[in-house]
């Protein structure tokens, strides 16, 4: 009689301790998620990119979205570590990251050669930004994706670097330095600019026929 309670007994605490591990593991799955599912997506995206670029791709990070239910990834084409962007997946049937890394690299570099160091006295700041509702964003041939897609680019610089009269004029040098430089075809750009003078923005912007 001893020896089947003691069975019982043990058959009950292994049966609870199946429980919590299965409750562990459940709850870690729900906030991590599953593990191999990550690493299929992680094989696949890998895939994805270096079919298409001809080119090996690394992920240096992993992360998982749990109100989203997915994973994301940091990668970079190993050749070179600082061409580095986040993607997902799912992100891959809408937009190419890289791709638009690449275009937003190239104008940001056209930019700076453009300017050169005339406007550095202004300490200004610049972003570039791709439209995402642009007709290209699947596009990888950087010249198609240029030609296709939707650019912004904004400047801002502190108000004390120059009279808020030579804003615009300003403005205006870098715009028709930036214009000179567009000997390519592009589907859109609009420059901005927005000065903080302390109580408000000066806004202006041009946008530069295609």
């Amino acid at each position: 009689m001893k020896k089947q309670t003691k069975k019982l007994l043990l058959l009950i605490i292994a049966s609870f301790l199946l429980v919590i591990l299965s409750f562990a593991v459940n709850f870690y799955i729900q906030l991590s998620g599953n593990p191999i599912e990550g690493w299929q997506e992680k094989r696949a995206l890998l895939k994805l990119y270096e079919e298409k670029y001809g080119e090996d791709f690394k992920v240096t990070y992993t992360s998982y979205d749990y109100k989203r239910h997915e994973f994301s990834f940091t990668m970079h084409p190993e050749s070179d570590s600082e061409w580095s962007f986040r993607t997902t997946l799912y992100e891959t049937e809408r937009n190419d990251a890289y791709g638009e890394l690449r275009a937003r690299r190239f104008l940001s570099d056209l930019v700076m050669e453009a300017l050169g160091s005339d406007y550095d006295y202004l300490d200004y700041k610049m972003n570039v930004f791709e439209e995402y509702d642009s007709p290209g964003l699947l596009e990888g041939d950087l010249n198609k994706r240029l030609a296709l897609n939707h650019y912004k680019i904004d400047f801002s610089w502190d108000v004390e670097k120059t009279d808020p009269v030579e804003t615009d004029p300003v403005f205006m040098d870098i715009v028709e330095r930036i214009e000179e430089k567009l000997t390519f075809p592009i589907g859109g750009i609009v420059i901005r600019v927005g000065v903080f003078d302390g109580e408000d923005y000066h806004h202006n912007q041009v946008v530069l026929p295609n």
